[in-house]
């Protein structure tokens, strides 16, 4: 059932859209968009401040949603966040 429901959301998306996992609410990650750029592995966490925090265009709360991964298996804790499909592409544009 969950794969039918899976397809019925994916039927009326790009296939950019696919890639990006732009759920139901319009939204993404950053990990997922910056997977799609294809950036370097090592450069997350500056490319999220330069990108996101620092961003003059971007609010907090509006355009992205910050959250932590990794912390529930005792692993090194990252942010990540929950953007909107307009700010990611806003974002893509520069890449």
């Amino acid at each position: 059932m969950n794969n039918e429901i899976s397809n019925i959301n994916t039927a009326k998306q790009t296939p950019i859209e696919i890639l990006l996992r732009i759920d139901e609410n319009g939204m993404t990650t950053v990990k997922d968009l910056y997977n799609f750029l294809e950036l370097g592995r090592n450069n997350y966490a500056r490319w999220c401040k330069s990108n996101i925090l620092e961003n003059s265009f971007a609010e907090k709360n509006v355009d992205y949603f910050p959250f932590l991964i990794n912390e529930e298996w005792g692993g090194q804790a990252t942010t990540n966040y929950k953007i909107t499909a307009a700010f990611a592409k806003n974002l893509a544009s520069f890449h």
